[in-house]
């Protein structure tokens, strides 16, 4: 597995894989996102400081995205994954995930958090797996850490 940090020639990528329906029902916001929308959010990431942005590819196949939103006063960052739907299911994102921690830690030695819908029990599963351990929970979600010291 191969683990880069996106380019702008990802964006379209993302974007598709960001509005699939099984996406949305287990992102933050559920909604379907606009192009020019998503646009204006991807091209701030790729400038942004504190955004570490990875894309997995597996047997020459683009098969997802990890985000790392940093707070570098609290030595914290908030993680997110998104795996390209066709290659969902084949048991390659907590590896992923992983690897693109791996890869992070190099460069960062920051706590790392992930705000999990309740109903979303193979992104816990995954989390879990990576050395997360469940931390509290409201109404809505699940939050997980992986203290660094």
């Amino acid at each position: 597995m191969i683990i880069k940090e996106v380019s702008l020639n990802d964006s379209e990528d993302i974007f598709k894989w960001r509005n699939n329906l099984d996406t949305r029902l287990m992102a933050k916001n559920s909604k379907e996102i606009k192009k020019p929308t998503h646009d204006k959010w991807f091209n701030e990431r790729m400038v942004d400081d504190n955004c570490f942005f990875y894309l997995g590819i597996h047997q020459e196949v683009k098969i997802g995205v990890v985000r790392f939103d940093c707070d570098a006063k609290n030595k914290k960052s908030e993680v997110s994954i998104n795996m390209n739907p066709a290659e969902r299911g084949k048991q390659l994102s907590a590896f992923f995930l992983q690897k693109c921690i791996d890869k992070f830690l190099q460069i960062n030695k920051f706590s790392l958090y992930s705000t999990i819908k309740k109903n979303n029990y193979a992104s816990q599963k995954v989390f879990l797996k990576c050395n997360f351990k469940f931390f509290k929970s409201n109404n809505s979600f699940d939050y997980y850490i992986l203290r660094v010291e």
